[in-house]
């Protein structure tokens, strides 16, 4: 080849070289995405067919009927984008970071004109979902009711490890024994739903769901809602709070954590457990916690049938494990998300699994009966325990979101949590129906639970009805609980016969001791249907009709097998004194241990209960700045309940005998107005109707013990509802973006409460019980104080913030006409008089540190209503319970020291404070019940790829 042709070879190759490399350079450009909400500033409601476009840029895009966005690809660096709306002034959204490979958020929300005025434009800045804090606030300053929360970074900054230790940091919230109090009202006053459906209970002497079976990682945001709306279900009073579980994430995220927690308490500590087999490592009961496998005995049959021998010889037959050392507890999770590029489906996977150990070398429970201690020990009954526990548990969250066209999102939203407790006590103590020195209780316990949420939900734009607003939701629920393995086996101390002046351990003639199992299913069945009619008063669709339709169907079935186990009266004192194992064991079944299935303290019951309702409703502004919000509510609760009588014949189906039936119907009126005073300043004002409907446990007259020696609860079937008229206001000052002061009152005005009462009647082998009854009225009142506020904000620095709340509640309960002779008109139970939450944290300049300080306080809260009784001697009185205030501090720290990496550092009640409860006497408090908190200490590491 001469040079030439050479020359004209090279030539022809870089003319066709040149375009490769720089098509090349250009698909290497790298690019990121935009993506979020736009929502109206007026009403909170999102912005469909918004036209977003970024400056300088072919790029544009417009939003869904949720409000939501997703640009292409667009250049990393700096952004401007525009947001151009119908009946709204444009919004310029400076300083949007674009980074290579991933999607920035920046919601919008937009000031609404009377006229179009293309050419007015605002500065604005970005916002947050309700994921984070400033999103949530945002939503806070758009909602048209009074509404609290706390975010996923919120959560993320604490040392938190479920939703029940979370939700305390709300303002006015309070945590009891897992039991949610808003304004200082109990469960009963307030509602729980998961993703807007509400949740039933796999506890069977609860109302409300545990919020402890939520782990934190499961979550975008709790939210506390403390007005009503029609659309919204009235059978709340104190607040109706929304778990909601991961969003869809704008752009891939794969993350795994682990965290080791030390328990004081419990870590390498000598602990008598079950050793952990099976399927027990998944919180279901295996073989050898599960019911014998041969058939159960028939109710009532004779003593010692044969078919009652086998199955006691069957049991497992385990009271004191032998002990082993507890490791720290621990906990896995994993979160996987994504979406297709155009944003026509997305989804998100997580799951979380961890191990608990926990124990009380020295728990104290007691019970004074008098307001005198001068003939103590005959004055009080009570037990020191040592317990200890293991724990699994494990929970999925399964959503997935699919837009179909511009006009309609269908979404499928689950959430599957499982798990099992195993408990392991003996507790020495008093008895004040026996005339001995004492008594030791051994009891065992294995229990599972399992909630199970499954819901369809779709939203459409109907185009062709005035662009109205189609949403549906169908929700099914199941709550369970297993307790197959409950005993308890008791001794008596007493002297020696060979030696009076040595005391001894025996088991008693003639007392029987117990073993039971129980199952609970809670099922719900929820359908919601609601119709949005956009108008146009001033401008367009400033006026929304809205109606709709919900139907709620409910049936819980609860089943308890009760057996007695009772020495035969010929035992010698030499087998009374034998260890529990050795007594129970097979052989001495039908010969030394006489057996028995029986009803005992526990008797079956089974619910139904429906609530169909209807609602219209409008939300305009009616003035301008000014919002009203409300309408009318119409619910009919029908409820049906059926159970056996002790003593009666065995039915052929117990389901249908001894019913108790309840029918309400209930107008719930409900409104609520908004001043926007100005941009930055909102005024809110609302009255709403409430109704608090007992539960079929309170309803069902028949005991329930879960821990032997401790007070038992027993129904009352002639519970009646609670009707509450409410009134709340609240000023709200938000002085930057992320940033909010509010000071609001509320006073609540209660027709027959239900409160529960302590009494000295003696069921079930319980030397206490406890009672649901109808109170005559009750009123309620207080202030909440909340604050987040940026204190410090540096380029090289980061960020200092503050989150403080303060809620001040006062309420009088009139219980009766014994109570007012005697001069009583207690506070309603479990409110405490005060609550605080300071929260203080750093998180340096881009976010690779970080440092968060908790703290919480509450008041002195009665626990339980003693009780006074009219005597010929004159008043019998029972002291309240009440739990002792106390402050705990919290900690966690955080750090991201590679990409990806984060490792943080966490403690739990640092100042090591305790449990305690108390009952008050002519001698002061009494210390009733106390128990160890501990301290946990926290590590924890986690990936995102």
């Amino acid at each position: 080849m001469t040079r030439r042709s050479r020359l004209f070879l090279i030539g022809i190759a870089g003319a066709l070289l040149i375009p490769a490399v720089v098509a090349a350079q250009d698909v290497a450009v790298p690019t990121g995405r935009i993506a979020g909400v736009v929502v109206d500033g007026a009403s909170g409601r999102p912005v469909v067919g918004a036209r977003i476009s970024v400056e300088g840029t072919t790029v544009v895009s417009a939003t869904d009927i949720e409000g939501r966005y997703r640009t292409p690809g667009v250049p990393v660096g700096p952004q401007t984008i525009l947001v151009v709306a119908l009946g709204y002034q444009k919004a310029v959204v400076t300083g949007v970071v674009v980074k290579a490979g991933q999607a920035v958020t920046a919601n919008v929300t937009l000031t609404p004109a009377v006229v179009e005025l293309e050419q007015l434009s605002v500065e604005a800045a970005p916002i947050e979902s309700s994921a984070s804090e400033a999103g949530l606030i945002d939503a806070q300053h758009a909602s048209p009711t009074v509404m609290d929360g706390v975010s996923a970074e919120e959560i993320a900054k604490s040392a938190d490890s479920d939703a029940s230790e979370s939700v305390a940091r709300i303002p006015g919230v309070a945590v009891v024994q897992d039991r949610v109090v808003v304004r200082g009202l109990g469960e009963r006053y307030s509602a729980t739903s998961l993703n807007g459906s509400v949740l039933p209970s796999p506890d069977p002497a609860r109302k409300v769901v545990p919020l402890d079976i939520f782990p934190t990682k499961l979550l975008d945001a709790v939210v506390t809602t403390k007005t009503a709306t029609p659309d919204r279900p009235g059978d709340f009073t104190g607040g109706s709070l929304d778990i909601k579980t991961k969003a869809f994430p704008e752009e891939r995220v794969l993350a795994l954590s682990f965290s080791g927690t030390y328990n004081s308490l419990a870590t390498t500590e000598s602990l008598a457990l079950p050793a952990l087999s099976g399927s027990a490592w998944l919180g279901t009961a295996d073989a050898s916690r599960s019911l014998p496998s041969v058939p159960v005995p028939p109710l009532r049959g004779p003593a010692d049938a044969p078919e009652t021998i086998r199955f006691f010889q069957s049991m497992r037959n385990v009271y004191t494990p032998q002990p082993w050392t507890a490791p720290p507890n621990f906990s896995l999770s994993a979160t996987y998300g994504d979406q297709l590029a155009s944003g026509a489906l997305g989804w998100i996977f997580a799951g979380t699994y961890s191990i608990g150990y926990d124990a009380q070398a020295n728990r104290l429970f007691r019970f004074v009966r008098t307001t005198t201690l001068e003939n103590e020990p005959d004055g009080a009954a009570g037990a020191n325990f040592q317990e200890a526990s293991s724990s699994v548990d494990a929970s999925i969250v399964a959503n997935v979101s699919a837009r179909v066209g511009a006009s309609s999102i269908l979404a499928f939203r689950n959430l599957f949590t499982q798990s099992g407790q195993d408990q392991v006590y003996f507790s020495d103590g008093f008895n004040v129906e026996n005339a001995n020195n004492g008594y030791r209780t051994y009891q065992v316990r294995y229990t599972s639970r399992s909630l199970l949420q499954s819901q369809l939900s779709g939203d459409h734009v109907l185009n062709f009805f005035r662009g109205s607003r189609l949403e549906w939701r169908g929700t099914y629920a199941k709550a369970a609980e297993d307790e197959p393995d409950n005993r308890s086996l008791q001794y008596l101390f007493g002297p020696s016969p060979e030696d009076p002046g040595t005391t001894v351990l025996s088991t008693p003639i003639g007392r029987p001791n117990t073993w039971f199992s129980t199952n609970l299913k809670d099922q719900f069945l929820i359908g919601q249907v609601d119709l949005s009619v956009p108008f146009r008063l001033r401008r367009p669709d400033d006026l929304i009709l809205k109606a709709g339709g919900y139907y709620l169907d409910r049936s819980r079935d609860f089943t308890n097998l009760v057996f007695t186990a009772e020495l035969d009266r010929t035992a010698s004192s030499e087998f009374r004194q034998l260890p529990a194992e050795q007594q129970m064991a097979p052989e001495n079944i039908g010969s030394r241990v006489i057996t028995n299935r029986t009803e005992g303290s526990g008797l079956s019951y089974y619910m139904t209960e429906s609530i169909p309702a209807g609602y219209a409703m409008i939300d305009v502004e009616a003035l301008k700045g000014v919002r009203f919000t409300g309408g009318l509510r119409y619910e009919v609760w029908n409820f049906d309940l059926s159970f056996v009588e002790e003593g009666d014949s065995l039915p052929a189906d117990p389901k249908f005998r001894v019913p108790i039936v309840r029918q309400n119907k209930d107008w719930l009126p409900s409104a609520n107005v908004t001043w926007a005073i100005n941009p930055r300043i909102n005024l809110h004002l609302a009255y709403f109707q409430s109704v608090a409907r007992p539960d079929g446990r309170e309803l069902s007259p028949n005991f329930f013990a879960p821990i032997a020696g401790e007070c038992s609860l027993l129904g009352e079937s002639t519970l009646q509802r609670t009707t509450v008229s409410n009134v709340d206001a609240r000023l709200e000052f938000y002085p930057a973006a992320g940033e909010i002061l509010s000071v609001g009152g509320f006073y609540k005005y209660f027709t027959d409460p239900i409160v529960e009462f302590v009494t000295t009647e003696v069921g079930g082998g319980a030397n206490c019980q406890i009672t649901p009854k109808n109170a005559s009225s009750a009123k309620n009142y207080g202030v909440e104080l909340n604050a987040h506020k940026i204190l410090l904000r540096r380029d090289n620095f980061g960020v200092i913030d503050m989150s403080g709340n303060y809620t001040y509640v006062q309420s009088r309960a009139n219980i009766g006409p014994t109570y007012e002779a005697a001069g009583f008109s207690p506070p309603l139970a479990l409110q405490s008089p005060h609550l605080v939450n300071v929260t203080l944290g750093w998180t340096s300049a881009r976010r690779a540190y970080g440092i968060t300080v908790l703290l919480n306080y509450f008041a002195d809260r009665i626990i339980r209503y003693g009780l006074v009784t009219p005597t010929d001697a004159g008043l019998e009185i029972i002291p309240d319970v009440v739990e002792q205030g106390r402050l705990t501090l919290d900690a966690k720290a955080t750090a991201s020291p590679w990409p990806g990496w984060q490792l943080s550092l966490s403690g739990q009640n640092l100042t090591n404070q305790s449990l305690l409860y108390t009952q008050e006497t002519t001698e002061g408090p009494v210390p009733v019940a106390q128990s160890e908190l501990g301290v946990r200490i926290s590590l924890g590491v986690s990936y995102a790829f």
